[in-house]
């Protein structure tokens, strides 16, 4: 079934934007003064992992 292989990505992206989450956020620890890309690189993050659940939760209703 497509939907099931298009929901499995979608799972699989999360899982992956969560992965870059959390390196972020060891960066952004270990640095005295993070800078102002790395801190708009984790919003983006953060933006693409809403949509992309959000995604996910309409297609299981």
């Amino acid at each position: 079934c497509p939907q099931v292989e298009e929901i499995r990505g979608c799972i699989e992206k999360l899982s992956e934007d969560v992965e870059q989450v959390k390196k972020q956020h060891s960066a952004i620890l270990a640095a005295p003064n993070p800078d102002e890309k790395t801190k708009q690189e984790l919003e983006d993050l953060t933006a693409d992992i809403k949509k992309t659940a959000n995604k996910v939760r309409s297609k299981l209703k």
